[in-house]
């Protein structure tokens, strides 16, 4: 069964949730509502395999980082990794629909 995960951090303490087979309106506001501070990370499918969305007019070999909070904690991160709005809409909206990665977008497994 496909289950959406996310955080929600008071006071350091994950009150998160799990949201079993959500609606597509749930999990897109479930990413809309992602804000780096109490709502910092969302997962959606079955667990089984991982994908990474990443951005395709970053080379692999840049060493660009950006700063910013996932899971609670504050990293650095490539910045191919980090990919903007639109195209996290549509990798999740595909990938809900089709339980498969968006064959139109840049995949790192």
């Amino acid at each position: 069964m496909y289950r959406a995960n996310l955080d929600h951090w008071e006071y350091r303490i994950d009150t998160g949730q799990e949201v079993l087979a959500p609606t597509w309106e749930q999990l897109k506001a479930l990413i809309l509502e992602l804000d780096e501070d109490k709502q910092t990370l969302v997962t959606y499918g079955d667990e089984e395999k991982i994908f990474i969305l990443v951005d395709e007019t970053v080379s692999p070999d840049s060493s660009e980082e950006v700063e910013l909070v996932t899971g609670g904690q504050r990293g650095r991160f490539h910045r191919r990794e980090c990919v903007f709005l639109p195209a996290v809409l549509t990798a999740a909206e595909t990938y809900y629909r089709t339980h498969a990665p968006d064959a139109g977008l840049c995949w790192q497994e």
